[in-house]
């Protein structure tokens, strides 16, 4: 029988990284309105950096956001893992490739029914939805998850950058005001999260489709126990 605590912790977590998500839209939405409208666009530059966007605060709950969804699928593990097979390196695995999984589910997984292994290896980044993986690239979504919490707790806090993009980006003449742009139909505001990784960034939007692709692992591994 699984202790309630442990099973409450996984919702608890869930449930407060979807707390803080609503909270961190709400942040990003309000602020980007009231933008500088001083920036001057070069030839072909798609992107603008607002200047007076509140990085701490905004990168603090993006964090919090992260930590937790990602404690969330630790968690499930420890919950079912048998009291005699838990240790110090029990933990939910995410490897891009099966034989990288392999070799951490000897370490991380002991115990667990085949089933309850199988089940999170279906939905590790390197299966996809026709090899029956998560739906809408969950498992890239994992990934992603996996990466940020690791950058931000071993090397950066996460930031938040206010951008206005426009696409594609050669539509723009060399000299194009901030404020010209920002009315094109095709212009599109939005706050997103990156690390010292130039290929780490996410919106607010991104985070939430985690937060569905957490809960489906959460289903589809309790489902197989």
């Amino acid at each position: 029988m699984t202790p309630t605590g442990d099973r409450s912790a996984v919702d608890e977590r869930l449930r407060w990284a979807a707390q803080r998500l609503s909270e961190l839209r709400i942040a990003s939405d309000s602020f980007l309105p009231n933008v500088r409208e001083d920036l001057v666009a070069a030839a072909s530059v798609a992107s603008f950096t607002f200047t007076n966007v509140p990085q701490s605060e905004l990168g603090s709950m993006a964090g919090d956001v992260i930590h937790n969804l990602r404690a969330c699928l630790d968690n499930l593990v420890w919950e079912i893992a048998p009291a005699a097979a838990r240790s110090a390196r029990t933990a939910f695995p995410i490897r891009s490739t099966d034989s990288g999984f392999t070799l951490a589910a000897a370490r991380s997984l002991r115990g667990l029914p085949t089933a309850v292994i199988d089940a999170i290896r279906s939905v590790q980044p390197f299966v996809d939805e026709s090899h029956g993986g998560l739906a809408d690239g969950g498992g890239q979504l994992l990934k992603l998850l996996d990466d940020f919490w690791n950058d931000d707790k071993h090397r950066v806090s996460t930031v938040a950058v206010g951008t206005l993009s426009v696409v594609p980006p050669n539509c723009l003449p060399a000299g194009t005001s901030f404020a010209s742009i920002a009315r094109m139909p095709e212009a599109k505001r939005e706050v997103r999260f990156k690390l010292q990784r130039e290929d780490l960034s996410a919106t607010v939007d991104v985070f939430m489709r985690m937060h569905f692709a957490v809960y489906d692992v959460i289903k589809r591994v309790r489902t197989a126990r």
